[in-house]
């Protein structure tokens, strides 16, 4: 099997700090490696221009329609699919653990991988953390099935899966659910099989929290965002400090943080050594 990967990135032609920003970083960790290719988004002006039917803003059904075209635009080439939103962040891990996937006889069977995805979940979050604990470096390939997730920042397609999936997404005539939650009830109804890569190995840049979709105010997306982060392979707790106070700030009254203690001593290796048996 070949160990080549098509990559492409959704950008709209206004964002051109987004797509410097994606390029740099695809070209510190792939290289020449791969092809990196741009898809210029479908814009809200479109959606009106072509009065696309359905429940959901302008700019979230422009993002749908861009991920479909990606995928139909890529059914010529037998290649597994790299789709990239223009707010990712790749890494040292990216390309290797792809090739592995895509070239893997012994892989599980898979339609969609997921390099990075939102946890909306406490519980989860918690046992995630644990498991990034256990793995100690190594990364594995979740089942998303029986998990709660959601978003499209990055995931590759199988290249046998193509044409499947892409017919999948033209069944929705009309567009009442984010992109990112379609695919996961696609998931979620066995119609797709999804699988995630845990530790994440791509991650969210710093342009992430500038989105034309998703709503002002929306702040719980800062915890999932910054779940996201501490999740990456290749994070730096460091950087990551600032985005943590602001959640401090944000969320966290007396009570929570006292709890929030609690909780934290709960996950750290050292309260396994000194409970009580």
């Amino acid at each position: 099997m070949s160990r080549s990967v098509d990559c492409v990135y959704i950008n709209l032609e206004r964002a051109v700090a987004r797509r410097r920003a994606l390029e740099s970083s695809f070209e510190s960790c792939i290289g020449s490696r791969w092809t990196l290719y741009r898809f210029q988004a479908l814009d809200a002006d479109y959606v009106r221009r072509k009065s696309i039917p359905g429940n959901l803003g302008d700019a979230a059904k422009a993002c749908f329609l861009s991920h479909r075209r990606v995928i139909e635009a890529s059914l010529a080439s037998s290649e597994s699919l790299l789709v990239l939103e223009d707010d990712a962040i790749l890494g040292s891990h990216t390309a290797q653990q792809i090739e592995q996937l895509v070239r893997g006889s012994d892989a599980p069977p898979w339609d969609l991988a997921f390099t990075d995805f939102i946890v909306p979940d406490l519980a989860w979050m918690a046992g995630l953390f644990k498991l990034r604990q256990r793995l100690a470096g190594q990364i594995k390939l979740l089942d998303l099935s029986a998990l709660p997730f959601a978003g499209s920042t990055a995931y590759v397609v199988n290249g046998r899966s193509k044409a499947r999936v892409a017919g999948l997404l033209a069944a929705a005539a009309r567009l009442d659910v984010p992109y990112d939650l379609y695919l996961r009830d696609l998931v979620y109804k066995k119609q797709l099989v999804a699988c995630g890569f845990f530790p994440f190995i791509t991650s969210l840049s710093a342009v992430a929290h500038q989105s034309d979709i998703q709503p002002e105010g929306k702040t719980a997306t800062l915890v999932w965002d910054a779940f996201r982060k501490l999740s990456w392979a290749d994070r730096d707790l460091e950087q990551q400090k600032p985005l943590l106070r602001t959640i401090a700030n944000a969320f966290c009254d007396e009570e929570s943080a006292a709890f929030g203690t609690l909780f934290a001593a709960m996950t750290s290796p050292a309260f396994c050594q000194t409970a009580v048996r």
